[in-house]
């Protein structure tokens, strides 16, 4: 009932045993702590991004009560007014947070903002290729469709029954997005009297965030 002592081959065996194991022990070590900081690293970015995305969604929400309450007529049209365009940017977020805020397709943000105008079916046709916006580009034009949208319902094609509207988009040899909207058979259309928050808000939406144009 006695243990044999270790032959020498048998303590070499053991020592090369433990030194394998702490190496593998220290490797493990020092993989966590590489996650452990790749991981602090990511929170900093993401906390940095997040802290910009509010900073620019706050922007945002400032400029449209700022200029929503020039062009508004009365307190409810004011009150209105804001809620729908701050109910067009959470749509777009809400896609934005699907993707991981990796990009929203341009005909998912089209059917998004335009599928409670398309009664009866056919009202609205889109067609245009496979294209990806980044989230800037993507709340730019989210805003630029609601007020195409929203002036469609009141004035244009949207407030007719034999009313249609036709949105195209293509991506040219020279970069970019080009998108037309088109509207057929509402009621006729007249210059209009005085220039809207709603084509101030087009205009400036995509020339100061996406570096585009609108005409």
């Amino acid at each position: 009932n006695r243990a044999l002592p270790w032959t020498a081959a048998e303590i070499d065996s053991a020592f090369d045993l433990r030194v394998s194991l702490l190496q593998v022990v220290l490797r493990r070590i020092e993989a966590a702590s590489r996650e452990r900081a790749s991981a602090h690293e990511r929170d900093k970015l993401l906390m940095a991004e997040l802290d910009h995305r509010v900073k620019n969604t706050l922007a945002n929400i400032q400029a449209l009560v700022t200029q929503s309450s020039r062009s508004a007529a009365s307190l409810t049209g004011f009150v209105e007014g804001l809620d729908s365009r701050i109910h067009s940017m959470a749509r777009a977020h809400s896609l934005l947070t699907q993707s991981r805020w990796e990009g929203v397709s341009v005909e998912g943000l089209l059917r998004e903002e335009l599928d409670p105008y398309n009664q009866p079916p056919g009202v609205v046709d889109l067609r245009g290729a496979d294209a990806v916006l980044t989230p800037k580009s993507a709340l730019s034009l989210s805003l630029a469709l609601h007020e195409l949208g929203t002036n469609a319902a009141k004035f244009g094609a949207f407030s007719s029954h034999e009313g249609r509207v036709s949105v195209t988009w293509s991506l040219p040899d020279t970069g970019g997005l080009a998108l037309t909207w088109r509207e057929a058979g509402g009621p006729v259309v007249w210059p209009p009297s005085r220039r809207g928050f709603g084509s101030s808000l087009i205009e400036r939406a995509l020339a100061m965030e996406t570096g585009g144009r609108a005409t």
